[in-house]
């Protein structure tokens, strides 16, 4: 198991976009958890392949504690629009955190996803989250969607025992080929 920790030299990671660089760098050759220390954790995630994922090989993100959740938060924008976003990735778990947006307004729109998956994702899980996206009543629009996937190819999305608040839509999900998803 790896750690990750927001002030404390204790962990193996200072941050997790650090964990996540050492991912697309190294790879894996078994499951990978990743125990992320309560504390509040500004930063903007994008997951890709990793070399050695598979099904029964996984990463996990979660909370250290069950009690006292790590955060991950992101300030987005209109090129960047998310708190994390995958993109052909897959075997990928995220458990008992609080995953949310500080939210954008410009003239135009409101900015505020919290999850985008794109093409070619499978086998990705989210359970036990609190997952709060951005409202601005005057900007009601796919701009801010707590969970995004929009078109997409993707199999094995499980969003499983969240808590999902604010936002345009809580999940907004269209595709030609979505098999299987699950909500529960």
């Amino acid at each position: 198991m790896e750690h990750i920790q927001s002030e404390s030299p204790t962990g193996d990671f200072y941050d997790i976009q650090k964990a996540v660089e050492a991912l697309q760098t190294r790879g894996i050759s078994d499951d990978v958890v990743f125990n992320i220390k309560p504390g509040q954790y500004l930063e903007q995630l994008t997951f890709s392949s990793i070399e050695g994922c598979s099904p029964t090989k996984t990463i996990t993100f979660q909370s250290e504690s069950i009690t006292q959740k790590a955060t991950i938060i992101a300030q987005p924008g209109p090129t960047n629009n998310f708190t994390i976003k995958f993109s052909q990735a897959s075997n990928f778990v995220f458990r008992n955190l609080i995953l949310t947006t500080t939210g954008f307004s410009d003239f135009e729109s409101t900015y505020g996803k919290v999850i985008v998956i794109e093409n070619d994702c499978h086998n990705l899980k989210f359970s036990n989250n609190q997952i709060i996206g951005f409202s601005d009543p005057s900007h009601l629009s796919n701009d801010n969607d707590v969970i995004h996937a929009n078109n997409i190819q993707c199999s094995g999305i499980l969003i499983d025992g969240n808590q999902i608040t604010n936002g345009a839509y809580a999940i907004y999900l269209t595709g030609s080929s979505v098999h299987p998803f699950k909500i529960v």
